[in-house]
């Protein structure tokens, strides 16, 4: 499902085009499979041909990751569809509450009954059906057979994440199953649910998430991860009974990424307080520190790094024919570079996830094993099989094969041909354990706290998750390490701060050691790739508004006296893009933003939710409306007369009217009288608040207005009004003639 709709494939696979949108070659980008027409799907989900020899001979050959009983299994997974499978999102309790009640109950006993139906073998229905196409469709093959959705068993709240086992094509089939579809792609454009694959939630979950946590999302974009994560920081502070006192950074090392990761987390607008979006390399993301020049470090630090992504065979088949085996080895550097960066970011006591959407040891346990030698005992792996029980994993494994490009294995480094040493490090190895020694130290990193989920185990994708908890400071130039992986800086005059990694002799190096080699010039620009080359563009610091824009604010709305003007911001630079909005930021994320803009070029995208927007009136200049996204955060200080009571006709004509427009003698009653009262308070910015709009919004339904004084003005863009529409039960004008869905024109 969301066939209609721009989605994202889960992790950073590594692709020529990586970072660069759609610039590269067609020819050799990823094919989003969700955006594939009807049949050329419903095609490549059957076609029994997906193969490719290294990769099943790799697999095969690995026992310790898919042992000798599940290999026919497991293989067999790998060419089946994908589950499509969602969240609800916690940002608005009753919407929450209705979708829960829906999918649970509605949706489900429907679908169920059609499923019966479609099953059935009645002698009086076999007599009806003349047609052998519809004895076809009476009997549908396996892989068409409706099947109702299904809560997932192992998530902490498994009312609020379910699955789908139907492919997409056949949610376009049947009359019900086209509704259930609309359903879902309109509530994932609200905001009410987010599209994302079982294992993804994963990360999020086992992360801890506090109500005073400040969290860091080094490789954020798309931006599901970063939803889920504001979302488990808003539940914790309402289970405390607390205000949220914490914050998220997400990062992404491609500025058109962050800009994706900036319109995903819109549609949660009530949780954007306190997000704060960044463009880094997060291989050497920047260090803060306080104005006493004290380290502040995170509390909680995800990192989903960029993967050969081989666990994404399900839902993306290309990768079948891309597949090769020093793919992992290319990119296991990078890897070790961005975990190292995090665990010398982390506070002390805190808790870093490292997770792949590779099923490879070269990028998973061998990641972990690098990164806690050179930890030099700072850092433990946990075990958090305990916090989710229901979910099926494989253990972390501490020996492997390791392939070469011809397609044969080596046992070590040595081994390898002169033209695999350079691509593949000493450290994709598994490390030693001849002697009792050897032994001891692996038994002692407890690598079988990390957790594998493979796609049999659990009819899901691959994926590798790890936590870690920082156990003592750190200092990792302390380390004997040699040849340690460049730094490069997206900003080549930006200072970073301490590295990761000390400087070392190449005289001195050993070919055998953990370290890492000097990377060929090949590799050199690669890597070089990864960094975005639009990491000029305009990401200026928010700074807090002036006193002439507070003046005008109190004067045109009549805020109450305890309103939180310091919380208000605006881009530093008064460019035409950014001059007319101001944001909200919450008080923790204020402080860090001071803090970047101390540290120099730091590169803020984004930050905090739009509350308000200037409007240009006839002879009204510098007046300001209220933003559509903020207006959940705005309502408590307004004015009783500036919350219009608007019925449900009024809303619908003012969205359906040229311009969002209508004169007061077009309204109801009630709202002209409620609009009349606000003019004589003077005109300008209101709430129209329309009670039992719809059972999915029994808090209301609060939309941004504007009194011109003989008209009403409605602010909501286009597919936002198609949205609420559906929302409210109201067809839109290309349903009822059977057109396309309007809330998919975004």
């Amino acid at each position: 499902f969301f066939s209609n709709i721009s989605c994202t494939i889960m992790g950073k696979r590594k692709t020529k085009g990586w970072g660069k949108g759609s610039k590269g070659d067609p020819k050799k980008q990823k094919t989003d499979t969700w955006d594939q027409d009807r049949d050329c799907a419903a095609k490549t989900w059957r076609d029994p041909s997906y193969t490719n020899a290294l990769f099943e001979k790799y697999y095969f050959q690995n026992t310790t990751i898919v042992p000798d009983t599940d290999f026919d299994r497991f293989l067999a997974a790998c060419r089946q569809p994908l589950p499509a499978s969602f969240r609800i999102s916690e940002q608005r309790s009753d919407v929450a509450r209705y979708l829960v009640q829906q999918i649970k109950v509605f949706w489900t006993e429907r679908l169920r009954t059609l499923a019966q139906q479609q099953c059935s073998d009645s002698t009086d229905e076999q007599k009806a059906v003349a047609d052998q196409e519809l004895e076809k469709q009476r009997q549908p093959k396996e892989e068409e057979r409706i099947v109702p959705p299904k809560p997932i068993a192992w998530y902490p709240q498994p009312d609020l994440a379910w699955t789908v086992t139907m492919p997409r094509y056949v949610l376009r089939k049947a009359p019900l199953l086209k509704e259930f579809n609309h359903m879902l792609v309109s509530e994932h454009l609200l905001g009410g649910l987010v599209r994302q694959e079982e294992v993804s939630m994963i990360p999020p979950a086992v992360l801890d998430v506090q109500a005073d946590s400040t969290v860091l999302d080094l490789c954020a974009a798309p931006g599901s991860k970063t939803i889920q994560l504001m979302e488990m920081l808003v539940a914790a502070a309402r289970r405390a009974g607390q205000p949220v006192g914490g914050c998220v950074v997400a990062n992404d090392v491609s500025f058109k990424r962050a800009e994706v990761l900036v319109t995903q987390t819109q549609k949660v607008s009530e949780l954007l307080a306190n997000l704060i979006i960044v463009n880094h390399d997060a291989r050497n993301f920047p260090r803060l520190e306080s104005e006493g020049g004290t380290h502040l470090g995170y509390d909680r630090i995800l990192c989903d790094v960029m993967c050969s992504g081989d666990g994404t065979l399900r839902k993306a088949p290309d990768k079948w024919d891309s597949w090769f085996p020093r793919e992992a080895a290319s990119l296991h550097r990078m890897q070790v570079q961005v975990l190292e960066r995090a665990m010398y970011l982390c506070n002390i006591g805190g808790r870093i996830v490292y997770s792949t959407c590779s099923m490879n040891p070269l990028e998973d346990e061998a990641v972990l094993i690098e990164c806690l030698k050179r930890g030099q005992g700072c850092f433990e792996l946990l075990d958090v099989s305990a916090s989710l029980p229901g979910l099926k994993r494989m253990e972390g494994v501490c020996s492997w094969r390791v392939m070469a490009k011809d397609g044969e294995f080596y046992a070590s480094w040595d081994a390898l041909p002169r033209a695999d040493q350079q691509a593949i490090l000493p450290s994709c190895f598994p490390p030693p354990s001849a002697s009792d020694e050897d032994q001891a130290a692996l038994k002692g990193l407890h690598i079988e706290r990390a957790m594998r989920i493979l796609p049999h185990l659990q009819d899901t994708g691959g994926f590798f998750v790890a936590v870690i908890k920082k156990l003592a400071a750190w200092n990792p130039s302390a380390g004997k390490q040699q040849h340690p992986p460049p730094e490069l800086k997206t900003n080549p005059k930006e200072e970073l701060g301490p590295a990761p990694s000390t400087s070392s002799n190449s005289d001195n190096a050993s070919p055998t050691s953990s370290a890492s080699p000097v990377p060929t010039k090949a590799e050199t620009a690669s890597v070089e790739k990864t960094v975005d080359a639009s990491s000029n563009k305009l990401t200026d610091n928010f700074i807090p508004i002036e006193g002439t824009i507070a003046k005008q604010l109190q004067d045109q709305l009549q805020l109450s006296p305890d309103f939180p003007l310091g919380l208000l911001h605006r881009r530093e630079k008064n460019t035409a893009m950014y001059k007319k909005k101001l944001f909200w930021i919450a008080d923790k994320s204020s402080q860090w933003l001071k803090c970047m803009s101390r540290r120099g070029k730091f590169q803020v995208v984004n930050a905090g939710v739009r509350v308000f927007e200037e409007v240009t009136i006839k002879s009204k200049a510098d007046h300001w409306r209220l933003a559509h996204e903020g207006i959940s955060i705005i309502l408590p200080y307004l004015p009783r007369h500036r919350v219009v009571p608007i019925s449900m006709a009024d809303i619908v004509a003012l969205m359906k009217a040229q311009d969002c427009k209508l004169p007061l003698d077009g309204l109801d009653a009630p709202t002209r009288d409620a609009v009349t009262e606000l003019n004589l308070h003077g005109a300008g910015a209101c709430v129209l608040h329309c009670a039992g709009a719809s059972p999915a919004l029994s808090h209301g339904l609060h939309l941004s207005g504007y009194s011109c004084g003989a008209y009403l003005m409605l602010y909501l863009n286009k597919v936002d009004r198609a949205n609420v529409l559906y929302r409210m039960g109201v067809p839109t004008d290309a349903q009822a003639q059977g057109g396309s869905n309007p809330q998919t024109e975004e």
